[in-house]
């Protein structure tokens, strides 16, 4: 039997879900823009970026490691996106956090669960390595130490898209 999928874009502020758009026009209905308002440093997002250099024969050992980890990044408040990108110059890879604030991603990053992901907790077998994390086999695929950065948003434009499928 068919499935039949509908889509219907949705309205996202800062301080809320996206929810479903009504009434406005086309030209709102496919896009919206957050600025800035107050001038103030951190009112809209903060977005962290790890640039890897990968060795060429480790690319797809390195995706599948990202894709079949487990994250508790859900779990952590003022959290909103995570996504691994791939570069367009071979072995050169982004993962790429979002964060309602400087301060959501400061109190990741002194939580338990950092730690644990990052190797960075206690006891032996917790050790960091050299180069990235404590998953076994990661630094050898890497050619260097990530590379991390850090940004505020200005203003952003997003669009969302919501299927609902019926059998």
């Amino acid at each position: 039997m068919a499935q039949v999928c509908t889509c219907s874009n949705a309205f996202f502020s800062r301080n809320s879900l996206p929810r479903p758009a009504v009434s406005r026009s086309a030209a709102h209905r496919n896009r919206i823009s957050l600025v800035r308002a107050s001038g103030q440093s951190g009112d809209l997002f903060f977005v962290t970026n790890n640039v890897f250099k990968v060795k060429q024969e480790g690319c797809q050992q390195f995706e599948e490691t990202w894709k079949n980890r487990e994250s508790r990044l859900k779990e952590t408040p003022g959290f909103l996106r995570f996504a691994l990108l791939r570069g367009d110059e071979e072995g050169e890879y982004i993962s790429q956090t979002t964060w309602a604030s400087r301060q959501a991603f400061k109190d990741w990053t002194q939580s338990q669960n950092f730690a644990k992901a990052h190797g960075t907790g206690q006891g032996e077998q917790d050790k960091k390595p050299e180069h990235g994390s404590k998953r076994a086999g990661m630094a050898e695929l890497l050619d260097g130490p990530p590379k991390p950065r850090f940004y505020e948003a200005v203003t952003v434009t997003e669009q969302y898209f919501f299927w609902q499928c019926q059998p």
